[in-house]
């Protein structure tokens, strides 16, 4: 090839290479405006909503060998599962029954206004567990210890990283 081919060529792959680059640039720019605009959309329910889920996930999955790798905190009882059970006394001990049935619906429904909301009725499982089996080498009750470890251990980073900014 002659020098001045050559040239051409470099000129060219240069003139290509700055509009591939100017075209990253202006994809990259897009797609940060697009992002911007859906997080301005967000409403406080829907970022409350990102915190929470992931927990709620993880809390869900969880299994217990204690307990032949079942979840109990899945189930829902009331007056008439709690006979079906045989365990009639449980709506007579427990005042206000907690499951995670119901945070389920209420994580789906965006329902929960503060993720206090959120922690107290994931507390008020462990507690009402605690309550109604009441002895310490029950597998109930050292699920619901587990369950509690396990969330204290996925809500601390949250709590801390939303307290950080007030001290």
């Amino acid at each position: 090839k002659s020098l001045k081919q050559k040239k051409r060529e470099r000129g060219l792959r240069e003139r290509i290479d700055r509009q591939e680059a100017e075209n990253k640039r202006r994809l990259e720019k897009e797609r940060e405006e697009r992002e911007r605009r859906e997080r301005a959309v967000e409403t406080p329910q829907d970022a409350l909503h990102r915190i929470y889920e992931p927990i709620f996930k993880s809390l869900w999955d969880m299994e217990f060998s204690v307990l032949q790798d079942m979840n109990p905190f899945r189930i829902v009882i009331n007056e008439k599962t709690s006979l079906d059970m045989g365990i009639p006394d449980y709506c007579k001990i427990i005042e206000k029954p907690m499951n995670l049935a119901y945070i389920q619906k209420k994580v789906n429904d965006k329902s929960y206004e503060t993720l206090q909301e959120f922690v107290e009725d994931v507390d008020l499982i462990v507690t009402n567990c605690l309550k109604f089996n009441d002895h310490p080498e029950n597998p109930y009750n050292i699920a619901a210890k587990e369950l509690r470890k396990r969330f204290k251990k996925l809500i601390k980073p949250v709590v801390q990283s939303l307290t950080k900014g007030q001290s």
